[in-house]
C-alpha cells in the first residue's frame, strides 16, 4: 500500500513548506506543492492494482479536523500527556502556558527532542503513524507516545502534536475547503454529501449510491426575501400549502437500517449514535424507545428530525 511506502517525514516536509510559503502568490504555490506531492504518491502506488482510495491514510493526517478519529484533547491535555510520558510535571515545561496552539506544539517538540535521544531508526511510515494514532484514539496507547518520541525527529513531533489536537489546517494557514479543492473539483461536494474522507479521495464515481447510513449534509432552511416572498412561496408550494410551527431543538438525521439498526448524525456531522443507541435492543436509549413506534413494514428510512425534550407538566 502507498501508506507503507510514503514516510511520515516526507509529509512533514510538505506541511512545513505549505506553512512557510508566503507572498502574493502563496495560494498558487501551495496548491502546486500539494499537487506535486499527490502526483509523486500516485506514481509510487502505480504498481498496485487497487488505487481507489490510496490517498486516504495521507489525507486524514492533512485534514485532521475532518478525521473522525478523535483523541479528545486540546493543548492543555496534550501538555499533560507529553509531561506524563516524560515523567515531568506540566509546570516544568516552559512556554506551554499560552493560547497559541502552534506555539505549544513547537515547545513540546523542542522539549521532547532535547530530552529523548532518538534511536537509530528509519523514519516511520504513514501506516505506522496512523496505527499509533488509532491506538491512542482507542485508549490503548499508554506506550505509544514514548515509542513515537524515540522514533520521530523534532519536525515530525511538531506535526504529530498538531495532528493530535486537529490543528494542521490552522497551522499551515489554509482553509479546509481550499485543501479539499486541491484534491479535485468534486472533493468539497463529496465531503458535504457524505462527510467521509474515504468518499472524498475515492477515484470511483459515487453517483447513485445509497445515502442510507451515510453522514451527509441535510437540506437546510433559507430566509425568504423581504420583497417578493409570496411569489417564492407560490412558486415552490403552489396556491395552497401547510404551515407548521418550527420548534427549536437539535437538528438530527436518524437512519433506520435493516429494521433493527440505527445511526444518528447532527446537521454539522457529529455522530451521536453512541449516545442515542445503535440498536433496537438498547431499550434504555432513544433508538430502543422509539423502535416500537415504527410500522413493522418499515425496514429502512431516514428521518430529518428536530430532537427536543418535552415537559409534560
Amino acid at each position: 500500500m502507498l501508506a507503507d511506502v510514503v514516510k511520515f517525514s516526507d509529509l512533514c516536509v510538505l506541511l512545513s513548506k505549505l506553512r512557510d510559503t508566503s507572498g502574493a502568490n502563496a495560494s498558487a504555490i501551495r496548491k502546486k506543492l500539494f499537487e506535486k506531492f499527490v502526483t509523486t504518491c500516485n506514481e509510487k502506488c502505480s504498481e498496485f492494482e487497487d488505487t481507489d482510495d490510496v490517498m486516504y491514510p495521507v489525507v486524514r493526517l492533512v485534514l485532521s479536523s475532518l478525521d473522525p478519529r478523535s483523541l479528545n484533547i486540546k493543548e492543555k491535555k496534550l501538555v499533560d500527556q507529553v509531561s506524563k510520558a516524560l515523567a515531568l510535571s506540566p509546570s516544568s515545561i516552559r512556554g506551554v502556558n499560552v493560547s497559541n496552539a502552534m506555539r505549544v506544539c513547537e515547545r513540546l517538540a523542542d522539549e521532547v527532542s532535547s530530552r529523548v535521544a532518538p534511536d537509530d531508526f528509519e523514519h516511520l511510515s504513514i501506516t505506522e503513524i496512523n496505527k499509533k494514532l488509532d491506538s491512542l484514539s482507542a485508549g490503548l496507547g499508554s506506550n505509544e507516545l514514548p515509542y513515537l518520541f524515540k522514533n520521530c525527529s523534532r519536525n515530525e513531533l511538531f506535526w504529530l502534536f498538531s495532528i493530535m489536537i486537529k490543528n494542521v489546517e490552522s497551522t499551515i494557514g489554509v482553509a479546509t475547503n481550499v485543501i479539499l479543492s486541491w484534491l479535485g473539483p468534486e472533493a468539497a461536494a463529496r465531503w458535504n454529501a457524505a462527510r467521509d474522507l474515504h468518499t472524498v479521495v475515492s477515484t470511483s464515481k459515487s453517483d447513485g449510491e445509497s445515502v442510507l447510513g451515510a453522514n451527509f449534509r441535510p437540506m437546510l432552511l433559507a430566509r425568504l426575501p423581504k420583497e417578493g416572498w409570496w411569489e417564492v412561496l407560490k412558486e415552490n408550494c403552489g396556491e395552497e400549502f401547510f404551515v407548521e410551527t418550527k420548534y427549536d431543538g437539535e437538528h438530527v438525521l436518524m437512519h433506520k437500517i435493516s429494521c433493527d439498526n440505527y445511526k444518528w448524525y447532527t446537521r454539522n456531522g457529529k455522530d451521536f449514535t453512541k449516545d442515542y443507541g445503535s440498536s433496537s435492543s438498547q431499550t434504555d436509549l432513544l433508538s430502543g424507545r422509539i423502535h416500537p413506534v415504527f410500522r413493522s413494514s418499515v425496514n429502512d428510512c431516514i428521518l430529518d428530525c428536530e430532537l427536543m425534550l418535552w415537559d409534560k407538566s
